[in-house]
């Protein structure tokens, strides 16, 4: 051997090699990360007497996309303003189209009997009636598609016509509950009156 200095070969990676434990990583976070939105999760559907809710909110026509814009930023006003709400709501009166629909709707806050009404907002309530209730905890944009399927096919399972209003409640937490009233007998019923 001579003192000049010696070039040493770094072993080539394959690409092909150590692949697994990444992969296997990856599809543990995305698997932990839909369960943790509650992707998996079934949405329950139910039938019985539901209410009274009282709620305070403004009145809404516009896009869908819009209208939940509003009901979050109403709730967060409604926060600031030291209104404690015990859930965000929308009662959709009526809606025409798909996902950017034209939705004529009341967004608002559930909130206890005895709150007062912020200046600007009016005061509504869902009377005691039978309904119809899917139910599902998860993160609000994936419950509530899980909600709109379960309650028509179960309305599609019992020959039973899908109509407005429908109560949206979001809260607290990751509960969703989607409420359409029907009549004892199994008809369309009657579902909102306003307070003055």
């Amino acid at each position: 051997m001579t003192d000049e200095a010696i070039a040493r070969k770094a072993p080539r990676r394959s690409w092909r090699k150590g692949w697994l434990w990444p992969f296997v990583a990856f599809l543990a976070m995305l698997l932990f990360t839909l369960l943790w939105l509650g992707v998996f999760r079934q949405a329950t559907v139910d039938r019985a007497p539901m209410g009274p809710y009282l709620y305070v909110y403004e009145p809404f026509a516009g896009r869908y996309p819009d209208m939940v814009k509003a009901r979050d930023a109403l709730k967060k006003r409604l926060q600031s303003a030291g209104l404690t709400p015990v859930a965000a709501m929308t009662l959709i009166e009526h809606e025409q189209g798909g996902q950017s629909a034209a939705v004529t709707a009341r967004v608002g806050v559930l909130v206890n009997p005895g709150s007062p009404v912020p200046a600007g907002l009016q005061q509504g309530v869902w009377p005691r009636q039978m309904a119809v209730s899917a139910e599902v905890n998860a993160y609000h944009a994936v419950a509530s598609l899980k909600a709109y399927s379960a309650l028509k096919a179960w309305l599609k399972a019992r020959g039973l016509p899908a109509h407005y209003p429908l109560l949206e409640i979001i809260g607290p937490g990751d509960r969703y509950r989607l409420l359409m009233p029907v009549a004892a007998s199994g008809g369309t019923a009657p579902a909102v009156s306003s307070r003055p």
